[in-house]
């Protein structure tokens, strides 16, 4: 027998979002789409043409130079910052997932902020224990001369794939993954 309590009980966040699905449904009803459009079929090429770009930046990154990365500095305040995260979590353990220096566990991730002043932010002191010495990748953040000459101090390498400007403009940058 079915417990009649349980039946079309609905917690406040489930009717919230039960009215936005049926508004949101609403939007498709008398949509077509028509792929045959020309900027349809641009669009798919730059699309299928963009993992080109995806694996020729992988290549960039040799087997034993992603295996010595163990932390994972990401912009904790948007999905930018979370999403880069979590690529990178998925790209640094996607083989040998049960090994040793390839396993998420053994990947440090900090949550941190972007700061673009001439002083290093205190909230990457509170973590300097969790870097120091490690293989940093840095995703999503933004950092000024102070900052990344901080992380250059404490970390055995500092890898930076950003798409912010400031990387662009860090004087003798070498690093050939930040070319976005």
């Amino acid at each position: 027998m079915v417990n009649s309590n349980k039946i079309n009980k609905w917690s406040p966040a489930d009717q919230i979002i039960k009215a936005k699905n049926k508004e949101h449904q609403a939007l498709f009803k008398n949509t077509t789409l028509d792929n045959t459009s020309t900027a349809y079929r641009k669009e798919k090429k730059e699309y299928q043409d963009s993992f080109a770009n995806i694996i020729k930046f992988s290549s960039k990154i040799s087997a034993a130079k992603k295996k010595s990365i163990n932390c994972v500095v990401f912009h904790t305040e948007n999905s930018d910052g979370i999403m880069s995260a979590y690529i990178a979590s998925q790209f640094l353990t996607e083989k040998n997932k049960n090994s040793k220096n390839n396993n998420p566990k053994d990947i440090t991730f900090i949550p941190a902020k972007p700061s673009s002043g001439n002083s290093v932010d205190f909230r990457l002191k509170k973590l300097e224990d969790k870097m120091s010495g490690r293989v940093i990748l840095i995703v999503d953040l933004m950092y000024g001369k102070a900052g990344l000459d901080y992380f250059k101090s404490i970390a055995k390498e500092v890898i930076i794939l950003d798409d912010h400007s400031m990387g662009k403009r860090i004087p003798n940058n070498k690093n050939p993954t930040n070319n976005k």
